[in-house]
């Protein structure tokens, strides 16, 4: 077993080093700076990936929507893969389907 042990024999269990982050902006192009990214996902050692996508009132946030100027009252949501490809291609296409299935989607599960 790995870890450090402490003085009373309880074992350390070592934290999953700090994952990789990667952002993406409209286009689906990697960004680098945090506040213009509508996606990202957070890459771990084991190749675990998490999506996250920015929500706005309870839905997808939608860079040509009417809030695509509110950014600050946004939140990250963690989504399951499928949602996630879905509005990628939205990001990339603005094909307002690709939104709409990712939002259903996301709140149907």
């Amino acid at each position: 077993m790995t870890g450090k042990s402490l003085k009373d024999g309880v074992m350390e269990i070592p934290k999953e080093d700090k994952p990789i982050e990667v952002h993406y902006g409209i286009d689906n192009n990697i960004i680098t700076v945090d506040g213009t990214s509508y996606f990202k996902t957070l890459t771990f050692k084991s190749g675990r990936v998490s999506p996250y996508i920015r929500f706005m009132k309870g839905h997808l946030f939608d860079p040509w929507g009417i809030f695509e100027d509110k950014m600050k009252g946004s939140t990250w949501v963690k989504v399951n893969s499928d949602v996630a490809k879905m509005y990628q291609r939205y990001l990339r296409t603005r094909n307002t389907a690709h939104y709409t299935h990712a939002n259903r989607k996301h709140t149907d599960g």
